[in-house]
């Protein structure tokens, strides 16, 4: 898709200022002198002009006289913003040169953008993702020994659909790709909240080594010092090509790094909020007789359902945490082992629920828990440890009580005889956070790889029974609310039949 195409896309959509500390970082990272930025996006000016300023060091005074060194030029691939970092007699003649020149001559230095993300309509097949696109319309634009900062979503960076291992492949195996910056969710904030993250190749084939920077987990009242976060950390890890082919070329660090070490000061600021979130949740629950207008009836309404169930949630959640908590409190004090799932863990998959098997005596259990019922039974045993495999709520793991049909949504887990406790086990697969891992954005997923090459904390079978008799009680708890979270699905499908 020419340009000009790709620019009508975007300029379709809602078009968002990019927020200055990103631009700061982005120009911190991209490793320039003088050289010439073109933005893609059909764009900010402001985007620009700051860049070029924090490259040469301008004060926000000197930021007007960058505005005469803005251009806009109305060619065959429609309108272009340009800006040439260096003195101001350099500019006007690059933008003199560059005039009347075709397209595919134009070549630059450098270029920064921050693409929109989605689908677009391709030439040949269906929907292609635009911000896939935009990013090999960079490609075509950095000259020799040229470089690009790119602003890509968190899916771009680690997807496994052909196309999307293609184009990492290109830009690992073809040209230098010198940093992957992960951005905090909160990065983009007011505007979106989404993983993303920045992307840096250089045309030509460098040392071939990949340096990884995870700044994710600066708070949201940090964001504004990204740059200096960057400026002082070291990289995560650092890869080669080779490394990078054998992972279908993923540039997310989940792939290649082991489970974080523990943090006691952020594990006990965790318990402290759970324990409010706890406290203030379990003062009142909801009735599930109570109707969208307050009043309290006879019968259990659909409006009572759902508020009760999503609290209860709520509180599963907080009483998971403090579970959790207190597991890599011991995992740290006592130096548990830590085991790759596939010396201990069995995945099976679920299977895919027609529509003559639909409507009978069993539960159908789905990514997100009870979702209607089905003729026939596929679990073996009356109870099960399930995780969602694919949907908005894939890598959510949660327990079935009754016998039923598990859909091709979701994944059953066990463990090897004498390996783990029932219990025990359910509370690593929750405390793994898989759904941090998922793949995909359109339709997130995650494959039995992720789970069965994740390390696990897991002591000896006798110190998981002891665990569980120290936390018998708040086990009761939650398995009394996970039974009343299924019946009230159950019931909520029986009052809308």
């Amino acid at each position: 898709m020419a340009l000009r195409e790709l620019t009508k896309e975007y300029l379709t959509k809602a078009v968002y200022q990019t927020p200055l500390e990103i631009v700061r970082l982005m120009a911190e990272a991209l490793p320039l002198q003088e050289g010439t930025v073109l933005d893609l996006c059909g764009g900010s000016e402001d985007f620009l002009l700051r860049a070029a300023a924090m490259k040469q060091k301008k004060s926000e005074e000197e930021l007007l006289i960058f505005e005469n060194w803005t251009g806009t030029e109305d060619t065959s691939d429609g309108r272009e913003n340009l800006l040439v970092c260096g003195p101001a007699d350099k500019a006007a003649d690059h933008l003199k040169k560059k005039k009347g020149k075709k397209s595919e001559e134009k070549t630059f230095d450098a270029v920064l953008m921050n693409p929109p993300f989605g689908y677009t309509k391709g030439e040949k097949k269906g929907r292609v993702r635009l911000e896939s696109q935009f990013l090999t319309q960079a490609a075509d634009c950095v000259a020799e020994n040229g470089r690009c900062a790119a602003v890509v979503p968190g899916g771009l960076l680690n997807r496994t659909a052909v196309e999307d291992v293609e184009l990492r492949k290109r830009f690992v195996e073809k040209f230098h790709v010198e940093q992957v910056i992960l951005l905090p969710i909160s990065a983009f904030l007011p505007y979106a909240e989404v993983r993303t993250g920045i992307f840096i190749f250089a045309k030509e084939k460098g040392d071939g080594m990949t340096r990884f920077y995870d700044l994710r987990k600066v708070e949201p009242e940090n964001r504004k010092l990204l740059p200096e976060i960057y400026q002082r950390s070291e990289p995560v890890c650092v890869l080669n090509r080779t490394t990078l082919s054998e992972h279908q070329y993923i540039l997310s660090t989940e792939e290649y790094l082991g489970e974080e070490k523990i943090d006691a000061r952020a594990l006990i600021s965790r318990e402290r909020i759970l324990r409010r979130q706890l406290s203030r949740l379990s003062e009142k629950l909801p009735s599930v007789y109570e109707n969208e207008l307050g009043q309290i009836g006879m019968f259990p309404c659909q409006k009572g359902i759902q508020t009760r169930k999503a609290v209860i949630k709520e509180i599963l959640e907080c009483e998971y945490g403090l579970l959790e908590c207190a597991l890599l409190k011991a995992a740290g004090k006592e130096k548990w082992p830590e085991k790759e799932g596939n010396t201990f863990l069995k995945i099976w998959s679920g299977q895919r629920l027609d529509e003559e098997e639909k409507d009978g005596p069993y539960r159908v259990y789905g990514a997100a828990g009870v979702q209607g019922s089905a003729r026939t039974a596929t679990m073996k045993e009356e109870q099960a440890i399930l995780i969602g495999r694919v949907g908005s709520y894939c890598g959510a793991v949660y327990k079935a009580w009754t016998k039923g049909f598990v859909s091709d949504n979701v994944m059953l887990a066990g463990a090897v005889e004498e390996e783990a406790e029932e219990d025990f086990l359910l509370l690593v697969l929750r405390a793994a956070h898989f759904n941090a891992e998922k793949r995909g954005s359109v339709q997130p997923y995650i494959t039995k790889d992720i789970i069965l090459k994740r390390k696990y904390y897991l002591p000896e079978l006798a110190r998981q029974q002891k665990f569980l008799l120290e936390n018998q009680e708040i086990f009761e708890k939650i398995r009394e609310q996970e039974k009343e979270v299924e019946e009230l699905s159950v019931e909520s499908d029986r009052l809308r039949s």
